[in-house]
C-alpha cells in the first residue's frame, strides 16, 4: 500500500482498514497466514 501511495502515512491506512468489510480482511488474513506457512 505504502509503495503504490507514498503520501499516506499509517494513521490513513489503519482507518481505511477499520472500515473494510468482514469478508475483505479474512481474505486478507487468510493471505498471510498461507504465506507464513
Amino acid at each position: 500500500v505504502k509503495a503504490r501511495n507514498p503520501h499516506m502515512d499509517n494513521n490513513d491506512i489503519c482507518e481505511r482498514w477499520r472500515f473494510e468489510t468482514s469478508k475483505i480482511r479474512d481474505h486478507y488474513q487468510k493471505t498471510a497466514t498461507d504465506y507464513k506457512e
